[in-house]
This record gives C-alpha cells, structure tokens and sequence, in this order.
C-alpha cells in the first residue's frame, strides 16, 4: 500500500481545485492501495475535496474506491467534509459543488 502525507506533498491547507484534480489524476494511474494520510492538515475546502474524493469516486466507483483508496489521521471536522462529499457522490444528482455534478444538470 502507498501512502501519500497530504500535508508534506501539498500543505496544510488543502483548498485548490486545480491541486485537487492533479493529485486526482496521479491517484487514478497507481495500481495499489493508497492510504491519503491527513496528519498535519489544518483545512480541507468543499471545493478540493469534491474534486479529489467526490469526482474519483464517481469515477471509479464506489467498490473500487472503497478497496484502493483509505484515509488516516483525519480530524473530526475534517471527516466531515469528506463524509458531506462522498454522501453527494453517491447520489450526484445533490453534488452542487462538482463540475461534473453541474455538466450532468445542465445536459
């Protein structure tokens, strides 16, 4: 399993959707378990985390996600951001933060 420390990689604040979406598309090429490891990280935006974990999500699905991609070290307050994105996720038709969640409403 790879882990990755969100803080060390990015910072600890984690808000830039154009960020996101490249870390996004590194995830996507490892063909291993990856453990995002949020030690140190004092801010975790709706923004970044839709483009991260709600888009890779949908994505890859929710079996595939569940089984390659795990969390540590993640705050209470943290948790909640990332439990609001991955419960819009799941049901996109909510996702109000997403690029795609928007093409998708608009077509």
């Amino acid at each position: 399993m790879r882990i990755i420390s969100l803080s060390k990689k990015i910072g600890q604040r984690l808000m830039s959707r154009h960020i996101a979406a490249e870390l996004r598309n590194e995830l996507v090429q490892i063909n291993e378990p990856v453990q995002l490891d949020f030690s140190g990280i004092k801010w975790l935006s709706h923004t970044f985390a839709d483009e991260l974990l709600g888009i890779l999500h949908q994505e890859l699905g929710a079996e595939v996600f569940n089984s390659r991609i795990r969390m540590r070290n993640v705050s209470l307050e943290i948790r909640g951001v990332i439990t609001l994105t991955l419960e819009k996720a799941m049901n996109p038709g909510t996702a109000a933060t997403s690029k795609r969640g928007t093409a998708k409403r608009a077509a």
